[in-house]
């Protein structure tokens, strides 16, 4: 198999083998990533029971959408047999982890609740695993869980009674084949092949709990019988027993969960999560309270306040006042804590610490907040998600959580364009507007995500909701910019835009808002202000260092680009700053290390964002030897393209660079009918600046030179036309030296 290509993936190497199925790793030559190709074993391709039971792990998958569980990408053929096309998970299995020795219990509870987070997922869906255990879990490098092998699942009805002769039967073949152990996490009824649900799920839950707390199986024994006997009929010792720092209310969960009768263990995934995320409070979230002393928080307080006065005058007077109110009590002190955030001065990092045991549903609410102030960081977009998940545990119903959650997979999806992430995001935020649509902040996340997902006008529709119950809310007026800027009625944008700075002026991402508003205008000066601003109160964040360096780009700066990029970098590589370092060498002619920046660009989490496939094309294109790649990323591209168009059909800078891409692989004929419609939609500077070079690629050199004129009057760089290779014979067309000298110097807008 290895070296084969099936479909469009190409085989590297065995990673796995089961009952249920080979795993190989493979590269998708289309989108240029990592898959995981799940295949029948050769000994099992003719049983039919075997088939069926593969397919239906590729049906229960794809109904599956949630961060802690594998997605399934597809299904191919190979030799008449199914192939799951899945997400391919890098780290170790919790059963490799796991063989190093028991978990911090922090660690412990932190990989429990996304577990758990799974398992109610899959059952909201009707769906039990039948086959949970630390081999079909793993560890990302970054700390998530996810649940893999779906093989054994099934659909349940609470009311069913059917026999579960089948989870029985294969882990009897699994240990005829020598994988002794699996049993261990089996629940009773499913040994003994009784009627199942979803509690089953719960008893296998319960016995890897118990394994990461105490390094011990809690069901164990030296053959197959002893094994199940154990399941059967004995109690393990409690994990107290054998770890004395585990919680009484720990040790009581993992319990209730091993208990031989299933109405006696939690009856539901919400209670699993619910019991293990007080517990999770308790002993690890985090908070904002300075001190269990309020005395000595306030002279703490005061005292950093002192220093930071002396360092920023200027905002000392909007702090002073903020300051007196801290003594009012705790819940204030954790809301005036999180406003503070935002005029702490030039350079502000949050460093927040753990909470004490009293921590309620809204400090952690305020620390999650707190944290997503500083999106930018990645860390601090995973524990505002744990702040969040954490306050819903205590209360599931608490909307504002899941307004902060809706915004968190937001922010997720625009660092990588993976569509789960939106859906995620939507269905966090939609919850939020269900459970209270009268809270204007629940409405400002729901807005965003709806602007995300190409609908405008109800998006537009939750801002001014927003603004009827809140109309000094800086975030709907941000919305309403949002919404504008969609529309490209740039103006109104504007003017909302610097609404919201001015009802919160020290909010970096509204100054980040105003100057991509300016770029997309081409008005570089104003833009270089705004992201000037936004370094100036946050110098440690790498998006005003990056986002300066395109205006300077598109000044032809490109030493100051180049300079800022560099920042940029060092501050955290991203997929869309080497993108941008690669379009800065590429139009100083400097080919060869555009296409090393620009595969640098999809290797760093880029591969699903189309303009990264479209610089690495164009980087291509321009590098001898390389056609046939260039070709593969523009149809790379274009595939991401057309799907991110069956949400926004009417996404001109969408259309207008899937027309050019269509162009650059020879589909001329579609290539000028897409850009008729763009067209019709819009004729903002860079949406018109690509159409110049789809018109020269197609021979329309008239109208190439026509649409040149009017990408330079809506304020294109005329810098920018003089260095596209793809406008090298227009160049010398007398008509562009006409057009040329009727235009006035273009200054630097």
């Amino acid at each position: 198999m290895i070296g084969q290509t099936i479909a469009h993936y190409r085989i590297a190497e065995k990673i796995g083998e089961g009952a249920m199925g080979e795993v190989y790793r493979a590269r998708d030559l289309k989108l240029n990533r990592e898959v995981a190709l799940k295949f029948i074993p050769a000994a099992l391709v003719n049983e039919t029971q075997r088939l069926n039971r593969f397919e239906r792990e590729a049906q229960l998958l794809a109904a599956l959408n949630h961060p802690n569980i594998a997605a399934i990408h597809g299904v191919e053929e190979y030799q008449g047999k199914p192939v799951l096309v899945m997400e391919l998970v890098e780290g170790e299995t919790l059963e490799d982890h796991l063989r190093r020795g028991e978990l911090p219990i922090a660690d412990a509870l932190r990989l429990a609740l996304q577990i758990a987070d799974a398992l109610k997922a899959a059952h909201r869906r009707g769906i039990i695993h039948r086959d949970l255990k630390p081999a079909n879990i793993k560890i990302t490098p970054d700390g998530l869980i996810k649940v893999l092998d779906f093989g054994l699942a099934k659909q349940f009805q609470d009311t069913t009674e059917e026999v579960d002769t089948e989870a029985a039967t294969l882990h009897a073949l699994t240990l005829a084949g020598g994988v002794i152990g699996t049993p261990a996490y089996m629940s009773p009824e499913q040994a003994l092949g009784q009627a199942v649900d979803k509690r089953a799920d719960f008893f296998s839950f319960g016995a890897i709990l118990y394994e990461m707390l105490t390094s011990h199986r809690a069901f164990s024994g030296p053959t197959l019988a002893a094994i199940m006997h154990a399941v059967l009929s004995t109690n393990p010792a409690s994990p107290r027993r054998l770890r004395p720092a585990v919680p009484v209310e720990l040790d009581a969960a993992v319990m209730k969960s091993l208990n031989k009768n299933k109405e006696l263990r939690q009856q539901d995934a919400d209670e699993l999560s619910r019991d293990l995320g007080q517990i999770n409070a308790t002993l690890t979230s985090q908070s904002v309270a300075l001190s269990s002393s309020p005395a000595r928080a306030f002279r703490k307080l005061a005292w950093s306040f002192r220093t930071w006065k002396t360092e920023y005058p200027r905002a000392a007077f909007i702090a002073g006042a903020l300051l007196v109110m801290v003594i009012v009590g705790a819940v204030v002190t954790v809301a005036l804590k999180r406003r503070a955030v935002a005029v702490a001065g030039p350079g502000t990092s949050i460093s927040l610490k753990p909470l004490d045991a009293s921590a309620s549903t809204y400090e952690l609410f305020q620390q999650g907040s707190a944290f997503l102030e500083r999106y930018d960081k990645e860390e601090n977009l995973n524990g505002a998600m744990q702040d969040f998940q954490s306050a819903l545990t205590k209360d599931t119903n608490y909307s504002p959580a899941y307004a902060g959650l809706g915004l968190v997979y937001l922010m997720k999806y625009q660092g990588n364009r993976d569509k789960q992430l939106l859906d995620t995001a939507f269905a966090n935020a939609k919850q939020a507007v269900d459970l209270n649509g009268q809270l204007a902040d629940n409405r400002v996340s729901l807005g965003r995500v709806l602007i995300e997902k190409g609908e405008v006008d109800k998006a537009d529709a939750e801002f001014k909701q927003a603004l009827t119950v809140d109309p000094l809310n800086a975030s709907a007026h941000r919305g309403l910019g949002d919404v504008e800027r969609a529309r490209k009625h740039w103006p109104e944008a504007e003017a909302f835009y610097k609404k919201a700075i001015e009802l919160r002026a020290n909010d970096w991402d509204l100054h980040l808002a105003l100057g991509n508003c300016y770029f997309r205008q081409a008005h570089y000066a104003e833009a270089e202000h705004a992201f000037a601003d936004v370094i100036k109160l946050v110098p440690d964040s790498y998006l005003g260092y990056r986002n300066l360096g395109g205006v300077y780009h598109m000044q032809a700066r490109f030493a100051d680009a180049s300079a800022e990029y560099q920042k940029a970098l060092k501050i955290k590589p991203s997929a869309i700053t080497y993108s941008n370092l690669g379009t800065s060498l590429f139009f100083q002619g400097l080919y060869s290390q555009s296409v090393v920046a620009m595969e640098q660009a999809v290797q760093t989490g880029g591969a699903n964002n189309a303009q990264n496939w479209i610089n690495l094309g164009d980087a291509y294109r321009w590098t001898p030897g390389n056609e046939g790649k260039a070709k593969d990323a523009f149809k790379t591209a274009i595939q991401i393209m057309r799907g991110e168009l069956s949400a926004k059909p009417n996404d001109a800078d969408l259309r207008s660079r899937l027309a050019l891409c269509l162009a650059k692989i020879g589909e001329k004929k579609e290539a000028l009918a897409e850009a008729a419609a763009v067209e019709q939609l819009d004729r903002t500077a860079s949406v018109l600046s690509r159409l110049v070079s789809l018109y020269e690629i197609c021979g329309q050199r008239r109208q190439a030179l026509d649409t040149l004129a009017a990408a330079l009057k809506a304020g294109y760089s005329m810098e920018e036309f003089g260095r596209d290779p793809e406008l090298l014979e227009l160049r010398k067309d007398p008509g562009f030296h006409q057009l040329v000298a009727t235009l006035p110097d273009q200054p630097h807008k």
